[in-house]
């Protein structure tokens, strides 16, 4: 049943993929309005059947990624983005390597607004999955298929749009900020936030090296579901209301010193074709995008943002000033363009 459905999926959507890409006014977004409630549905589908949720993810992303290297152009009017809700874009926003006109460049500005409904969409699932979920192995085995095709083409997008505890954290960040902001804190702690912007360069690189912690962590993670380890288990509640008290003050202090399902995504994600790219030329030297970066990357100094630590948030993205100055792009060679014949991005 899997190869019979795989095999009708793969006819219908590469050449449709192909074809697109060839055609100029043809748009991702309208193609991914088509299938995607289609695939919301095998994927809750598999949660009985193994089958069906596998079937349609792989010649779905197959049909976009021949769509790019065969020098395919996206377009995508103010308009149609209008149209468009947050469930049908998840995809889109992910992917997004699209040419837009000068008088639509703020367009794309709905990326925060859309990212915060795709996490409380997913944040209630994850709730209804504690309260509902009943351990199969099969079930189990199509999450972890997924996991992995999903890092794997979207690079950390589950990190930045999908986690519900990344969720939670900046919700804590955003709490700690409101705090700060109506006079809570005790000028004591003040005296200390002093102390920490005078000494940021050396608490920087502290940062730096704490961001390590996560991968021997991984490591006992995956250690102690073979090996019975009862007192670090214990130890976990403690670690992560710790972090999560720290969040208040450090935006995503779990994301970045403790998670080791972020370590996994983030090593998965070097294999991945998406990436955040900066035109050096375009660049205006403003730093917005290290400022509004919740990892506390410095995307202003990168050519590409191949940093581990990313969570493809595309909150930078959405800071640049410049339109073209910082994009999200499919990292594949193109047989042909429209504009000359040299590979590019």
């Amino acid at each position: 049943m899997l190869v019979t459905v795989t095999a009708v999926v793969l006819v219908i959507n590469i050449p449709f993929g192909f074809w697109r890409a060839r055609v100029k006014k043809l748009s991702l977004p309208w193609l991914l309005s088509i299938h995607f409630p289609i695939i919301i549905a095998f994927m809750l589908r598999a949660i009985a059947d193994l089958g069906w949720g596998l079937s349609t993810f792989p010649p779905f992303m197959a049909a976009f990624l021949l769509g790019q290297f065969f020098g395919g152009k996206l377009y995508l009017t103010s308009q149609n983005y209008k149209k468009m809700n947050s469930v049908k874009t998840i995809c889109f926003i992910l992917l997004k390597n699209i040419s837009i006109k000068k008088e639509q460049i703020k367009c794309v500005a709905k990326t925060k607004w859309h990212r915060k409904n795709i996490q409380a969409l997913f944040f209630v699932l994850f709730i209804w999955f504690i309260l509902n979920f009943i351990p199969s192995v099969k079930f189990l085995f199509t999450v972890l298929i997924l996991f992995i095709l999903i890092t794997l083409t979207l690079r950390t997008g589950l990190c930045g749009w999908m986690c519900p505890f990344g969720t939670l954290f900046e919700r804590f960040n955003t709490l700690g900020g409101k705090i700060e902001s109506i006079g809570i804190i005790q000028p004591r702690y003040k005296k200390y936030k002093k102390w920490i912007k005078d000494n940021r360069g050396l608490l920087n690189k502290i940062d730096k090296y704490a961001r390590y912690f996560k991968y021997p962590f991984l490591l006992w993670t995956i250690f102690s579901s073979v090996y019975s380890f009862r007192a670090g288990h214990l130890a976990v509640p403690y670690v992560f209301l710790v972090l999560l008290t720290l969040t208040l003050f450090i935006n995503r202090a779990w994301c970045r010193y403790a998670c080791p399902v972020g370590a996994l995504i983030g090593v998965l994600g070097k294999l991945s074709p998406t990436i955040i790219t900066r035109d050096e030329q375009k660049c205006i030297k403003c730093n917005r995008c290290s400022r509004v970066c919740s990892m506390n990357i410095d995307v202003a100094k990168q050519k590409h943002v191949k940093a581990t630590d990313c969570i493809t948030c595309l909150e930078c993205v959405d800071a640049c000033p410049i339109h073209g100055a910082l994009e999200l792009r499919v990292a594949l060679p193109r047989i042909t363009n429209r504009k000359n014949r040299n590979t590019s991005f």
